[in-house]
C-alpha cells in the first residue's frame, strides 16, 4: 500500500466508472466539488460517520486532511445536517468504522484513538465494538475488514491484535479469513448494498463466498487510487440507504 505516482488521467477514468456503477445501481449520488487545498478529500468515508440526518465529523489525524473538515462541514450544513464533534483529544476518522448487525466495529491505533471509541458510540447512539490495529499498513479498519452481513464478515487476521481477533470470532458466526493476498489486493475496501459487493481484484475463492450467500459481484479497477492507500470504500461516504457522496 506504498505511495506512488499516480497517472491522474486513468485516476479519473477509474473515478467516473465508480460513480456510474453506482448511478447504474439506482443509488442516489451527491458530489461535492474538489477543492485544490484539500487533495484527498476524495476518499469521503473518512470525513466522518452519519445517521439519518447527523454526522459526527471526524477529527483527522493528520495536518494534511484537516482542511478537509472545513469544506465537509459546509456541505453538511446546507444540506440539512446536524453537525457532531468529538474533543480534540479524540481523533477519529470515518474509515475506521464499519456497521454491522446493529452496532459498529470500530479500529483504533493508528488514525483513529482508543478514547474515541466510546465517545463515538454515544454520539451516534451505536454500540461501538473496539479493534485493536497493530499492522500500519492496513491503518483504517475498512482496509482490513469487510462485513457482507449479520452473519459474513471477512477479516485479514495479521492486521489486528490477538484479543481482537477472540473479540470477532466470538461475535460472527462466519468470519472468514483473507490471505495475505487478498488482503493487499483491497477486497476488503468494498462497498456492499442491495445484494451487490462492488469490488476489485475479486478471486475466484472471493467471488465464489459472495455467490453462494446470494450476492452479485461488480468489478472495477481502482488501481491508480490504490497507490494512496484507498480503494472504493474509501471514495464512498454512505449517507443513507441508496445515497452516497
Amino acid at each position: 500500500m506504498e505511495s506512488q505516482k499516480v497517472d491522474e488521467t486513468k485516476a479519473l477514468e477509474q473515478w467516473e466508472k465508480l460513480y456510474q456503477t453506482y448511478k447504474d445501481l439506482e443509488i442516489d449520488v451527491q458530489l461535492i466539488e474538489q477543492q485544490e487545498v484539500a487533495p484527498d478529500m476524495v476518499f469521503t468515508t473518512d470525513i466522518g460517520l452519519t445517521k439519518n440526518k447527523k454526522i459526527l465529523m471526524s477529527n483527522f489525524a493528520t495536518r494534511e486532511r484537516q482542511e478537509e473538515e472545513r469544506i465537509f462541514e459546509t456541505w453538511f450544513t446546507d444540506n440539512g445536517y446536524q453537525i457532531e464533534r468529538l474533543p480534540d483529544d479524540c481523533q477519529f476518522e470515518g474509515g475506521d468504522f464499519q456497521k454491522w448487525n446493529g452496532s459498529m466495529f470500530g479500529g483504533h491505533g493508528f488514525r483513529t484513538t482508543e478514547n474515541s471509541m466510546e465517545r463515538v458510540g454515544r454520539g451516534l447512539d451505536f454500540e461501538v465494538i473496539p479493534l485493536k490495529l497493530i499492522d500500519s499498513r492496513f491503518y483504517h479498519l475498512d482496509t482490513c475488514l469487510l462485513p457482507i452481513s449479520d452473519s459474513l464478515v471477512f477479516y485479514y487476521q495479521d492486521a489486528f491484535a490477538p484479543e481482537s481477533v477472540a473479540e470477532l470470532k466470538k461475535r460472527v458466526s462466519n468470519l472468514v479469513p483473507f490471505s495475505q493476498r487478498q488482503a493487499f489486493g483491497f477486497m476488503s475496501n468494498s462497498v456492499v448494498t442491495d445484494g451487490h459487493v462492488v469490488c476489485q481484484n475479486p478471486d475466484i475463492e472471493f467471488t465464489q463466498i459472495l455467490q453462494e450467500n446470494g450476492y452479485d459481484v461488480i468489478e472495477i479497477d481502482m488501481s491508480e487510487f490504490n497507490k494512496s492507500g484507498g480503494g472504493i470504500h474509501c471514495l464512498t461516504q454512505i449517507l443513507q440507504e441508496n445515497a452516497v457522496v
